[in-house]
Parts: C-alpha cells; sequence; structure tokens
C-alpha cells in the first residue's frame, strides 16, 4: 500500500503481530518460565531432604526432644522428632542453600528490582564486588528489632516435603519475627490465630500449603509455591525501622486529624 493507504490486517495476522510486540507479556511469560522452573528444582531437592526425615501422621511416639506425644513425628536420624522440634532443630539446611543459589529465595532488593526496576534482573551482569546475600541469622540483633515488631503467624504442613523445607527455610531466616504452628497441633493452630478470629481457617489451614498472618490480619496463601510475596513483607518489615510512638502521635495530631476534620466540616456558603 502507498504511505497515504493505512495497512490492513485480518484478525487472525493482528493477534500474531499484537503477540510479538507485546514486550511485557513476553517478560511475564519469561518470568513464569523462569518461576516455575525454580519450583521444579526446589520440589526436588525438598524431596530429597525429606526422605530420611519423613513425616508419620498416626504414630504412637514421643519426641525424644521435649516428650510431646503430638503428632505427626519424624523417624530421622536424630530419633523420633515432633514437628516442632524438627523445624527448630540445630543442624545446617541445604535446601535453603539451594533456593538462594538458584535465585528462588530474592533478597529485598531483588525484589525491589522485580516490581519497579529492570524486568529482567537476572540478565544483568553481576556487580564487581561480589555481595553475600541478605540472611537474617538469629542472635542478640533479631532480638532487638524482634521486640518493635509484631510477629507474623505462620501455619505449615509437615506431611508435605515442600511445605516442610520451605517452612524450615522461613524459620531459619526469620524465627523471631515469626511464629509457628504445624498444621494438625489444632491447639498450636487456634492459640496462633487467637488474635485474627476474622480470618477463614480454611484459607489457612490447607493440607500440603503453607499460610501466613500478617499482624494486620492480611492473610498469603500457597507459600509453599509463591514464597516472594511473604519474603518481601518479612524483609521489608525487618530492614525498615517503624516510627516511634512520639513520631506517629505527631503525624496523627499535626496531620491526619486536621484533614479528618475538614472532611466532615460542612462546606462554606
Amino acid at each position: 500500500a502507498s504511505d497515504s493507504v493505512p495497512d490492513w490486517y485480518c484478525l487472525r495476522c493482528w493477534c500474531r503481530w499484537e503477540r510479538a510486540c507485546d514486550k511485557e507479556g513476553q517478560l511475564r511469560v519469561s518470568r513464569t518460565e523462569r518461576n516455575l522452573r525454580q519450583l521444579a528444582q526446589m520440589r526436588d531437592v525438598a524431596a530429597k531432604v525429606m526422605r530420611p526425615w519423613a513425616f508419620a501422621e498416626k504414630t504412637l511416639q514421643q519426641c525424644i526432644s521435649c516428650g510431646s506425644t503430638v503428632g505427626p513425628f519424624s523417624s530421622g536420624p536424630c530419633g523420633s522428632l515432633c514437628a516442632n522440634c524438627w523445624l527448630t532443630r540445630d543442624s545446617e539446611d541445604v535446601f535453603l542453600d539451594v533456593a538462594k543459589c538458584i535465585g528462588g529465595w530474592p533478597t529485598l532488593e531483588e525484589l525491589f528490582m522485580m516490581l519497579s526496576g529492570p524486568q529482567e534482573h537476572w540478565k544483568l551482569p553481576s556487580p564487581s564486588t561480589p555481595q553475600e546475600p541478605y540472611v537474617h541469622k538469629a542472635g542478640v540483633e533479631n532480638a532487638q528489632l524482634a521486640t518493635s515488631r509484631a510477629t507474623v503467624a505462620v501455619i505449615w504442613d509437615s506431611m508435605d516435603a515442600m511445605c516442610a523445607c520451605v517452612a524450615r527455610a522461613l524459620w531459619l531466616d526469620f524465627r523471631c519475627t515469626c511464629h509457628f504452628a504445624e498444621l494438625h497441633d489444632s491447639d498450636a493452630v487456634g492459640s496462633l490465630l487467637a488474635a485474627h478470629p476474622t480470618v477463614p481457617r480454611a484459607a489457612v489451614c490447607a493440607s500440603g500449603c503453607i499460610a501466613a498472618v500478617l499482624p494486620s490480619g492480611v492473610f498469603i496463601a500457597n507459600v509453599q509455591r509463591h514464597q516472594q510475596i511473604l519474603l518481601y513483607e518479612l524483609q521489608y518489615a525487618l530492614k525498615v525501622r517503624p516510627p516511634s510512638a512520639t513520631a506517629s502521635g505527631a503525624i496523627q495530631k499535626d496531620y491526619i486529624a486536621p484533614i479528618a476534620r475538614l472532611r466532615h466540616a460542612p462546606f462554606a456558603p
């Protein structure tokens, strides 16, 4: 066609052209494929890690660490352990190391880049000075940070290998900002959710899943499949110090309250 006449496409060719020009869509597909590959790798590692720690739900056993008889129990290399003692045991964790190496356990900086920076951040050249990934190690510093922050409730299923490994990884990095309850321990789950009576139990107490309830009452389901949302919330809360009560009161008095009064004031004639 001449320059003065526009090109015309049939519907099929137009859709093909639109897909080819949809760069954002291509990037979303690329990220999805990458996330699925990471998830498959993490599931394989979780299955291998949990093979010697297989949990059994209905067994008449006693935990060698705390003496509990509330199942499930894991008959691993250290003997029979309840789910809570298995979660908090003092040993290395291969799953967390692999997840960090393949990008399945991103840092806060990487999560920020996913949201607002270069969309294909994993293709950027590595910095000249290598930086260790952010790990929130337990200790005095964590205990001091935790005193000024409300805790996150995490409910996990020990009978699922991926759930158990992700819960263990969360405990290793965020043990002072999360409280954990195993799905089959009804007393622990009830105690943990007592502060959130409006949260639907069916949404956070599902077999084969991990769910987290934030201090605000917002819950995040399927953490075993999508860890980025919870990791963002936990790492952001750790790195961003909340304002003091005095500063919050000053903001409320000087800004929020006057705006609220104006909102309810009658219109001027």
